[in-house]
């Protein structure tokens, strides 16, 4: 069975190219551009969240915080081109500065997807 992941980023171009990449790595790929209500709804059929820490409206974090809230347990990776925005106490599992290795985030994916 497809593991689903859910991609929140404002960025079209980086949701794009997430999606493509994870899907050539076999998982299902969930895209939305805003941590809304349409992202809050996915969540309840993700297995794992990606998001991109500057939002609209919002942070990754702060979605992140949302997301284990509603989903205890779901995994979360934050991608950033700006780690020093990322808050020491933030709620992510994982966080990868952009540009970054394809690689490392199916690495953790599969890890933590089983």
């Amino acid at each position: 069975m497809k593991k689903i992941v859910l991609v929140v980023d404002s960025d079209i171009e980086i949701r794009k190219f997430i999606k493509s990449f994870l899907e050539e790595f076999g998982f299902e790929v969930i895209t939305c551009a805003f941590a809304d209500e349409a992202a809050i709804k996915c969540l309840e059929e993700a297995d794992v969240l990606v998001t991109g820490l500057v939002l609209i409206g919002t942070t990754g974090d702060q979605f992140a915080e949302k997301a284990k809230k509603i989903k205890p347990g779901i995994p979360v990776l934050i991608l950033t081109s700006y780690p020093e925005l990322v808050p020491d106490d933030h709620f992510a599992d994982k966080v990868v500065v952009k540009p970054f290795d394809v690689r490392v985030v199916i690495s953790w994916l599969e890890k933590v997807t089983g």
